[in-house]
């Protein structure tokens, strides 16, 4: 054998299959709704994925793993809107985080975290950080913006609206209407309507 074909390269593995890929996330979701963390387990995620328990295993060490990476991927396409108008930057902020809602199982997903949380803060932790923060703060970059353009008062704390607007629509869907009903399309204009008044710049 020749030392040129001594030093040829090995051929790289089978590249992973971004089909399954989001096949395991979205499963991982859909059972999380259903089923809840503690029912949750690699067999059934593979068998919902329509992959082999392998499959799952070269990408992920354990199910709280693929957990967290599904939750990072729920809002992976969030922008935050900049029309040169803070009322109308949130009520497009705020019809995403409604249309999301509406086409996704996240409020299904959060009613399963709030029991789930007594006995495993570490998927509380989870859900708080890769969906819940990052809205929090998309709200609040809209405020402080605002605030340097005049048209929301100095005094107003960014973090506390940045608590309110999302949270107040979250405790509406989840305690104030029946398991299946979408919220209203108008609600969290609703919301917005009530709370600039009270923030909007004199």
């Amino acid at each position: 054998m020749s030392l040129q074909q001594d030093s040829k390269p090995r051929r790289p593995g089978r590249p992973r299959s971004a089909r399954a890929d989001k096949a395991i996330l979205r499963a991982t979701i859909e059972l999380l709704a259903e089923q809840g963390y503690p029912a949750l387990t690699i067999e059934g995620i593979a068998e919902r994925a329509g992959v082999g328990k392998t499959t799952i295993y070269r990408r992920f060490s354990s199910v709280e793993e693929i957990m967290v990476r599904a939750f990072s991927e729920i809002d992976v396409d969030l922008e935050i809107p900049d029309t040169g108008d803070t009322l109308q930057d949130l009520l497009e902020l705020t019809a995403f985080f409604r249309e999301r809602a509406a086409t996704a199982v996240l409020f299904p997903v959060m009613s399963q975290i709030i029991g789930t949380a007594l006995t495993n803060p570490s998927v509380l932790k989870a859900f708080r950080e890769h969906v819940i923060q990052p809205r929090q703060a998309a709200v609040r970059q809209i405020i402080e913006r605002g605030i340097a353009r005049g048209e929301v008062r100095p005094d107003v704390d960014p973090a506390l609206i940045a608590d309110m607007i999302p949270g107040g629509i979250i405790f509406h869907k989840l305690f104030q209407l029946p398991a299946d009903a979408e919220l209203p399309a108008d609600y969290p204009g609703r919301v917005l309507a009530a709370l600039w008044d009270g923030i909007k710049a004199r």
